[in-house]
């Protein structure tokens, strides 16, 4: 059964996400990767949670965007387009919260993540503003 109510919770608890999000896009001197990586991560899990909720859709209390997504594919074609580039942000839910990520070769492409997670974020609050 579909829970608008915990839907529009998780949709407010994501927008918190995203805000922090959109605040330290452009400053990786105070914001290091693993944090932005971290909110980045928290905007779309709670944005497949609240779909899910939408849905009427159960899940575990994951961090698995991957796991999220198949559970989404239950009910909903558009899912894996939109959040298909972003599963990869799992990884700043565990391992990077803990381990320090500037061991990592690798940079953030702070502009194209914003703008996947931006994505992801609007199209579940397009579906559940329309209930």
């Amino acid at each position: 059964m579909k829970d608008i109510k915990h839907a529009r919770h998780m949709l407010s608890m994501a927008s918190k996400d995203l805000l922090a999000l959109e605040k330290m896009k452009d400053d990786p001197v105070y914001f290091y990767d693993e944090v932005y990586g971290f909110h980045a991560q928290q905007t779309v899990e709670k944005s497949m949670k609240a779909l899910l909720s939408y849905f009427g859709i159960k899940y575990r209390k994951i961090h698995d965007l991957g796991e999220l997504l198949a559970l989404l594919k239950e009910k909903d074609n558009n899912s894996p387009q939109i959040f298909h580039g972003l599963l990869d942000l799992t990884d700043y839910a565990v391992m990077f919260r803990y381990d320090d990520y500037t061991d990592s070769p690798n940079t953030l492409n702070r502009e194209e993540i914003y703008n996947g997670v931006l994505n992801a974020y609007n199209y579940a609050k397009k579906l559940i503003e329309q209930s």
